[in-house]
């Protein structure tokens, strides 16, 4: 196998899979049973697509909060600032149980100009340093990261 180069993707770090207990996995299922790749897939395409370099993620805040928001969670932006946001978004479960955050930066670390991130960020600007959101061998890539969909047993 060649080396990898300056323009090749990064490469995934293995991960070891550990067993989930019965009622996990029960849990796990039931979940995957109700995702829709093809809708989780086209959120991320469209959400890396927004160019979101720190300081200048609202727009990206603003789509986000409004899919969690028409997917049925209580979703608002919170501003900081004219150009920034957060999304916030909270669906509530029965009350009997642990609330659980999930965290997700959506700003990026580059502004995706060669005239700015060349050359310390290499000799030249891969797909996934462009905010642009492609579906390539089961990844969304783009300037956001890698994200890679599992639902139920199969990759999306």
């Amino acid at each position: 196998m060649a080396s990898p180069t300056a323009t090749d993707p990064p490469r995934a770090v293995p991960v070891k899979p550990l067993p989930l207990d019965v009622e996990r996995r029960r849990w796990y299922d039931a979940v995957c049973a109700r995702l829709d790749a093809d809708r989780l897939t086209s959120f991320l395409v469209e959400l890396t697509s927004i160019h979101s370099p720190t300081g200048a993620e609202r727009e990206a805040s603003e789509y986000a909060a409004a899919v969690l928001g028409g997917a049925g969670f209580e979703s608002h932006v919170q501003p900081m600032g004219e150009a920034r946001g957060n999304a916030v978004a909270r669906l509530r479960g029965l009350g009997g149980g642990a609330t659980l955050l999930l965290y997700e930066p959506i700003d990026t670390h580059m502004d995706a100009d060669e005239d700015t991130d060349l050359p310390w960020a290499g000799p030249a600007l891969r797909d996934d340093m462009r905010p642009e959101g492609v579906v390539r061998d089961g990844l969304v890539i783009g300037h956001r990261r890698h994200h890679r969909l599992r639902v139920g047993g199969a990759e999306a």
